[in-house]
């Protein structure tokens, strides 16, 4: 029974539903990370917004 589900993400992929089905999550159901710059002017509408500071 050991690598059940490495041999299902290999047939099937990591997006699949049989994937899913072992107790897994998709690969579309991750959260996606991203990077946050804070106290970074931002460009806002042809504004400048300090982020951290709220200052427009």
């Amino acid at each position: 029974m050991l690598g059940a589900r490495d041999q299902v993400a290999a047939k099937f992929g990591k997006n699949s539903d049989p994937y899913a089905a072992t107790g897994l999550k998709k690969k579309s159901e991750h959260k996606k990370g991203g990077r946050v710059i804070r106290g970074w002017p931002i460009q806002r509408a042809g504004q400048l917004e300090l982020g951290s500071l709220g200052v427009w």
